[in-house]
């Protein structure tokens, strides 16, 4: 019985302690983005005006779920991360795990940053190259 209570708790305390991570906010950095460079501002929803801290940016074609742009901090952590971040292009203290593709018109896709805060953005890529926000 003392065990099974002892289990409960923990259990509690883990879901409040998973459950509470920080995320991000996510937009296009403008309304006037186009392919094949749109660029993007990440900011933590708990600290706006501070510098996101992230370690990780993907991209996913949100169709095939394929990954079709994969940056990595190096050295991993979370020094290098800034607000504006611009497809296709690696910032500096990140490498290109696997290297972007070309944005497609008429496609959806998924950016995903993580760090110590998640957060991703659907966006679509329309017939004549300019990109919006998907909710």
């Amino acid at each position: 019985m003392r065990l099974a209570r002892l289990l409960a708790a923990l259990s509690v305390v883990a879901a409040l302690l998973l459950g509470c991570k920080p995320a991000f906010d996510i937009t296009l950095a403008s309304a006037q983005e186009q392919r094949p460079n749109p660029a993007f501002v990440t900011a933590e929803r708990e600290a706006p005006g501070a510098r996101p801290r992230y370690n990780t940016v993907k991209v996913y074609d949100a169709e095939t779920k394929a990954l079709i742009w994969h940056l990595r901090a190096t050295p991993f952590g979370d020094e290098a991360s800034q607000a504006s971040l611009r497809y296709g292009v690696t910032p500096d203290g990140f490498a290109a795990m696997i290297q972007a593709e070309p944005l497609r018109p008429g496609h959806g896709y998924v950016l995903v940053v993580s760090g110590l805060a998640d957060g991703q953005l659907r966006f679509e890529v329309n017939a004549e190259g300019g990109v919006r926000a998907v909710e």
